[in-house]
């Protein structure tokens, strides 16, 4: 089972905000490759680019944390 979800906001820090306009897609059971397919073909047809870091890790990107 996949879900995909759709998130638009802004992420508020003291150092700073960033938009979040993101399309979620996660897979609680099943076969991996098959939502794998689901992302490449939302991107393909939505012009989408992947990315895989979390709304918090930009959070503390904006609060100056870097790794």
């Amino acid at each position: 089972i996949s879900v995909v979800s759709c998130d638009q906001g802004e992420i508020r820090t003291t150092g700073g905000n960033a938009p979040i306009s993101e399309v979620e897609v996660e897979l609680y059971s099943g076969d991996q490759e098959d939502m794998i397919a689901l992302g490449n073909e939302l991107a393909a047809k939505y012009n989408l680019k992947p990315g895989n870091q979390s709304k918090y890790q930009r959070g503390l990107e904006l609060l100056g944390f870097t790794e």
